[in-house]
């Protein structure tokens, strides 16, 4: 493993911002009332930037307003990369990552692969494996953010059921599904045939854990039960891939206190998975090591090797197969770059769509999709922008909203 350690953060729940924002964002954020979302942070850059509260804004920021996350503050303090590192770092062998997964994913039939919930990039990698592996054999598509609401096996179908039933995200269909980019991940999936699979952790009456540790175990182990009994159900053919948040991807304990997700899941059903860190290693989080390997704009993004085996960059890392390193975000059309590369094709916003005062939201939506709709890209538009571009399906019908605030 090639990490270099990092420092302490601060304790989120002493600072006062970040408790009124947590509590305030979630009811706006999670039924699509974007606008009221936004002025929950004021003016952004009035908080503190060695603040908590500055980790919701990056998180929701490219959801909210269609822009490149604001991520000019490093996560963590690093020591400067000693000679030898770097140039391990600079020879390290890259693959194009989605001819490495597809090879490695061939000898399975689970895949698990995680995302950071601050970079909505990753969720249109997700897309990407999902459509590679179609050809495969995969057959299920698993979430986290899918809602997973009831206790009983029977309420328990109501909200996936929902989501089998047409081919658009839903507010309510997940928390984290009110982000534009994965509201068109989950639609892509669902035209490519993927049965959706709701496994997300219900706490039970009575659960009282007495610690985070406990509290996490809970979790992990009924997340994998949950998974294990979706496998069995689905039968010996099926193949699923499974779309998680950071750790839960490890498949390799972390410590005695702490054994993650896809680790259990193993246990249980006997399948080793194929497990895909993109989180760890990007040109936001250990920035000295990604400058290191030198990933260029515009290029596809890679999976890298040392010796011919997966290379492991980060403290998470060698818990997980395979590595991905993105490109670095460049702004294209007022946009992430990224966001062309989506099957998409760029729609130029006119000069009319700039607010005189106050602010614009410009939003698009699958033409069949109904009221009940989240968003498949949105901007928000300022006095005196320059006119963005929006994101349209290629070949499906669609329509733009706008709002002002």
């Amino acid at each position: 493993m090639l990490f270099q350690p990092a420092a302490a953060q601060q304790d989120p729940f002493a600072d006062k911002t970040f408790q009124r924002i947590s509590s305030e964002l979630s009811p706006a954020y999670g039924k699509g009332d974007y606008l009221a979302a936004l002025a929950i942070f004021g003016d952004p850059d009035a908080i503190a930037a060695d603040s908590p509260a500055r980790s919701i804004w990056q998180q929701f920021r490219p959801s909210l307003d269609g822009f490149v996350a604001d991520r000019d503050i490093p996560r963590s303090r690093r020591d400067p990369l000693t000679a030898e590192v770097a140039a391990r770092f600079a020879a390290l062998e890259r693959r194009e990552a989605i001819a490495a997964i597809v090879e490695h994913a061939a000898r399975t039939r689970i895949v698990i692969i995680n995302e950071a919930h601050d970079n909505p990039r990753d969720r249109a990698f997700v897309m990407d494996v999902a459509e590679a592996l179609r050809p495969l054999g995969y057959t299920h598509y698993a979430a986290e953010a899918l809602t997973n609401c009831c206790y009983s096996p029977e309420q328990a179908k109501a909200p996936i059921d929902a989501v089998r039933q047409r081919d658009y995200a839903a507010f309510g269909d997940g928390y984290y599904l009110a982000d534009p980019a994965f509201a068109y991940l989950l639609h892509r999936v669902l035209v490519a045939g993927y049965e959706p699979v709701a496994y997300e952790y219900v706490p039970q009456a009575g659960e009282r854990p007495e610690n985070p540790n406990e509290s996490i175990a809970l979790r992990e182990a009924a997340q994998a039960r949950n998974l294990a009994a979706a496998l069995e159900a689905a039968g010996p053919d099926a193949k699923f891939l499974i779309h998680v948040g950071y750790s839960h991807a490890a498949e390799r304990p972390f410590s005695k206190e702490q054994e993650w997700m896809a680790s259990r899941l193993k246990a249980l059903t006997g399948i080793d998975p194929l497990t895909i860190n993109q989180t760890d290693l990007s040109e936001y989080n250990m920035p000295q090591e990604y400058a290191a390997i030198g990933m260029e704009q515009g290029t596809a993004p890679v999976v890298i090797f040392e010796g011919g085996e997966p290379a492991h960059v980060g403290f998470n890392a060698e818990l997980m197969d395979l590595q991905v390193v993105h490109p670095p975000i460049a702004v294209l059309g007022g946009r992430p770059d990224w966001l062309a590369r989506t099957g998409r094709v760029a729609f130029q916003l006119g000069a009319d769509m700039v607010p005189d005062e106050g602010v614009r939201l410009v939003q698009v939506f699958l033409a069949q999709s109904g009221a009940d709709a989240v968003p498949i890209d949105q901007v928000l538009i300022r006095p005196g922008d320059e006119p963005p571009v929006l994101y349209v399906p290629r070949d499906s019908q669609y329509r733009i909203v706008t709002q002002q605030g």
